[in-house]
């Protein structure tokens, strides 16, 4: 979806540019009551969004990354946002960083600001069941990837769950082991991170017991 301009505004609400710019950024000029209710009513309708990097680097350019996290207390998430930034730095990017703190409601919040923002593109990790992230972005057409969920409709960054959970029931059937039970997310339909699918095939391969109730 292309985004509006402030031409567009302007001509919604019969002004001229420079007036939805000084709307937007409270001057330098005043405008008048009526005339203000005008453009902020155009800028409702039309959904716009003033690129605040764009005023305030003056045409420097927009480089940066919206990333969102379940929880940047937990040490994993700390230290790969830490490689992450880092990353992006080498790279000439900023990172914005939205931290869900294990809330899922917050992401709609989140993911206005970095439209707001105008990010060249959003990382997020390990979003809920009912995320909206993929509709939200892909409407907006806003760059995105997702880090441990698939997704068919995006572009995921995840492991090799097959061979991981081959190589874990490997080790345990080399320990003595027989019985080995699953503790994660088990609703493939409503939970697409589950690793389920995969720790049954292991175990069904190494001829192990491979039911779903223990």
């Amino acid at each position: 979806m292309a985004k509006v301009t402030r031409d567009e505004v302007a001509r919604r609400a019969g002004v001229s540019s420079a007036t939805v710019s000084y709307v937007v950024n409270g001057g330098p000029k005043p405008v008048a009551a009526e005339t203000r209710e005008r453009v902020l009513r155009a800028i409702a309708e039309l959904d716009y969004v003033p690129n605040d990097f764009a005023r305030s680097l003056k045409g420097a350019g927009n480089r940066t990354i919206g990333y969102l996290v379940p929880n940047i207390r937990n040490p994993f998430f700390a230290e790969m946002t830490s490689a992450f930034n880092q990353a992006l730095r080498k790279r000439g990017y900023q990172l914005l960083l939205a931290d869900l703190d294990d809330d899922p409601d917050l992401e709609k919040e989140y993911l206005e600001l970095f439209r707001k923002k105008n990010v060249n593109g959003v990382v997020a990790w390990q979003i809920s069941p009912s995320s909206n992230l993929v509709e939200f972005l892909s409407s907006r057409d806003i760059p995105f990837a997702l880090i441990a969920t698939r997704n068919a409709k995006a572009s995921s960054a995840v492991i090799d769950e097959k061979s991981a959970a081959e190589i874990v029931v490997a080790h345990l059937k080399a320990l003595g082991h027989q019985k080995i039970a699953y503790v994660g997310p088990g609703d493939e339909e409503h939970f697409p991170q589950s690793r389920l699918p995969f720790v049954l095939q292991a175990l069904s391969s190494a001829g192990l017991p491979a039911g779903r109730d223990i």
